[in-house]
């Protein structure tokens, strides 16, 4: 397929996507107002948005008042957390404390100091069966913000109100920066800011060709995942790691505005050589597993961070698969990215399914920022091939108590199950649950990974390399 087609093809898609969902953020406007008017431009850099989608299309509105972004101030990186509305009362569901809870994460596990502005008078929403027992809610937020003390990392609170939650938040750590009697305090905070250390001082690297001159949106075509690291990384800098070996898995090193990574990415285009299986794209074989371990592990002992970049169906399975020792090598990849010490940062291109979304650096393999293309598709498996399978089960649970279904009502039900699971596998619908921590399109991805790497570099390398047992 030609570029000129891709590129139409994409610009129809990007025309329908909202691009931000966030609603009403006086902390970026605040800071935006903080502007050095001798320079003519705001002091404050803003980097990387973080669930500006959470609540979407979810029945959430609560979500909408927490903003989050990591931003730089003189080059001094920060997580700012806006909550609620100055002079207003705000309800905070349990989306909305999961974002603040996932920009706490961030905070602690990249070394960053974070920022708190609660704006109004900030109380949790009444399901307390969501908010109030679970690991991720209201409890969380105060025992992180009280170990982020504890290890020296730092933290700025602003409450507009001693009520509420983020009194309650400030009141629990040792000493409080700002209380009620102040007004909003950004030049405070700024000052404050300056106190800490620098982000390295790199140029943002030049656009390259725009990937989407060269990924397809049906997930049906192939394309050459080469193609698409080569807009990614500094020209000429990508050395791959043993190319003519599992080759539906590429590994290699690169650079991305001078800073050096690691990479790992599914190969989408099919392996047809002559005398070998057919290889399908997208799916992890044994060799490539492999491969992917024994790549991670080395950049691990060379404290290189690591991109995952994903288009995965998920590892091959069948008779032939189990001999050519598939549980064994996908065993050692899964190992070899959980026990990871250096800095993950994964981009989700296209599918991401089942157990290689998993092996791949998913969310639960905790990488320091998880981004996705519109392209992007979270789930099981995809829609129709979920669809399908209910579908023949839903026939077969009818049949057995006596109801014949025609060949128009297959045809209805199975129409009615593929599209709710289309809905649930769009990027949006991940993006609504913080699976995804921001939606980012081809062409400005380069430029977020550059700034997402810049911010990886400030994180600490405290932790020693142990993978316990490898399966042999």
């Amino acid at each position: 397929m030609s570029h000129a087609i891709l590129r139409r093809q994409w610009q129809e898609l990007l025309s329908r996507w909202p691009r931000d969902a966030a609603g009403p953020a006086p902390l970026r406007q605040g800071l935006i107002g903080c502007a050095d008017t001798k320079r003519g431009e705001p002091p404050v850099d803003f980097l990387i948005p973080l669930g500006n989608l959470a609540g979407t299309e979810m029945k959430r509105p609560a979500a909408a008042a927490v903003s989050c972004d990591i931003i730089a101030y003189q080059n001094r990186p920060c997580v700012a957390v806006g909550i609620g509305e100055p002079g207003k009362t705000s309800s905070l569901d349990v989306i909305a404390l999961k974002k603040i809870l996932r920009a706490q994460t961030i905070a602690l596990s990249g070394g960053l100091p974070i920022a708190f502005f609660w704006f109004g008078r900030c109380e949790i929403a009444r399901d307390d069966s969501e908010i109030f027992p679970d690991f991720d809610a209201a409890g969380v937020l105060i025992q992180r913000a009280a170990m982020a003390g504890s290890d020296g990392s730092s933290q700025f609170i602003y409450c507009e109100q001693v009520a509420g939650v983020g009194g309650t938040l400030a009141r629990a750590l040792p000493r409080r920066l700002h209380d009620d009697r102040h007004a909003p305090a950004y030049r405070d905070f700024l000052t404050w800011l300056e106190k800490h250390a620098t982000l390295p001082a790199l140029q943002e690297p030049a656009a390259n060709c725009d990937p989407a001159d060269l990924m397809p949106l049906s997930p049906s075509e192939e394309y050459n995942t080469r193609d698409i690291i080569a807009t990614l990384v500094d020209a000429g800098s990508f050395v791959e790691y043993r190319a003519e070996y599992g080759r539906t898995l590429i590994c290699g090193y690169a650079r991305i505005g001078t800073m050096p990574v690691g990479i790992v990415a599914n190969q989408k285009k099919h392996v047809r050589d002559r005398g070998r299986p057919f290889e399908f794209g997208g799916v992890i074989y044994s060799e490539s597993a492999s491969k992917g371990a024994r790549f991670i592990l080395d950049c691990n002992q060379n404290s290189l961070p690591l991109l995952f970049l994903q288009d995965v169906n998920g590892f091959m399975v069948g008779r032939d698969a189990e001999i050519s020792g598939i549980i064994r090598s996908g065993a050692k990849m899964v190992n070899a990215v959980a026990n990871s010490i250096v800095p993950k940062i994964t981009l989700i291109l296209g599918g991401s399914y089942g157990a290689g979304n998993y092996a791949m650096c998913g969310k639960a393999y905790e990488p320091l920022f998880i981004f996705g293309w519109p392209t992007a598709r979270y789930a099981v498996m995809g829609g129709e091939q979920a669809a399908r399978t209910l579908c023949d089960l839903q026939i077969r649970q009818a049949e057995s108590s006596g109801k014949k279904l025609s060949e128009k009502d297959r045809g209805a039900l199975f129409e009615r199950l593929k599209k709710t699971y289309d809905d649930q596998i769009d990027p949006r619908y991940a993006a609504a649950r913080l699976w995804i921590d921001h939606i980012v399109f081809p062409g400005e991805t380069r430029a977020l990974l550059f700034q997402a790497f810049r911010i990886a570099s400030y994180s600490p390398r405290s932790a020693e390399l142990k993978t316990g047992v490898i399966q042999t």
